[in-house]
């Protein structure tokens, strides 16, 4: 067993996995990570959709003692060339810029009837996270049932996951687009919505560690890009 961990969540499975998966599992091998995959066997009843088993995979790390975990969306394939992520992030938990924080604000009103104006800056992109022990184990402190859906984009499991992360008080190092860039955007960026520089500019998708098919189709993009072939050494 090694002590770093790579898990994704990918109940069903859904049909873009078989595109995703050999990329991953490959990157764990390349940095002699434990790779794991959470499927709907872990489904429990706590969890209104899928979506949310990204709580069950840092309950997952820090059940198992790894001391740094990487979690990753099912949608995402990894370039061979991609690094030891705790070498890049050794301490606290690392995410992508996303929307702002109004976001949580309206999810937090609508399903808590609680007022988070104010609690954090940004709202962070968790589908690719990096974390250390010590963020897992407070993350998993507050990240407690019951778990709300809502009805926003995104399911109401990325609302909840960055108002537990705020309440947490974690540590949140901006992570570089080149680590989680989202497919749908244009070259030439750094950041989601250009306001906050947290990396230099992707300008190749080859560059990409972490490649994001977020939405859909997710299929046909996945084939017409072929890195799902590429990637792989």
């Amino acid at each position: 067993m090694s002590s770093k961990l790579v898990i994704t969540a990918a109940a069903g499975p859904p049909k873009y996995f078989t595109y995703c998966y050999k990329s991953q599992k490959q990157y764990a091998e390349n940095i002699s990570a434990d790779y794991h995959i959470l499927t709907t066997d872990d489904m429990t009843r706590e969890y209104p959709t899928p979506n949310f088993l990204i709580f069950k995979a840092y309950k997952y790390a820090e059940e198992h003692g790894y001391e740094h975990v990487l979690f990753t969306d099912a949608d995402v394939i990894v370039n061979s060339k991609t690094p030891p992520f705790w070498e890049t992030f050794p301490t606290g938990m690392a995410l992508r810029y996303g929307w702002g924080w109004e976001k949580v604000v309206k999810w937090a009103k609508e399903n808590l009837n609680e007022d988070v104006f104010g609690l954090q800056e940004r709202y962070y992109s968790p589908g690719l996270g990096i974390a250390d022990a010590e963020s897992a184990s407070k993350l998993n402190a507050i990240a407690k049932p019951p778990f709300y859906k809502g009805k926003f984009a995104g399911g109401g499991n990325l609302e909840q996951f960055n108002y537990f992360v705020a309440k947490a008080g974690i540590k949140i190092t901006p992570m570089p687009a080149q680590y989680h860039y989202s497919r749908h955007w244009p070259l030439g960026i750094s950041e989601t919505r250009g306001d906050l520089n947290s990396g230099e500019p992707v300008n190749s998708l080859d560059d990409v560690y972490f490649l994001h098919y977020p939405g859909e189709p997710k299929i046909p993009r996945i084939l017409k890009d072929g890195f799902w072939k590429t990637w792989i050494q």
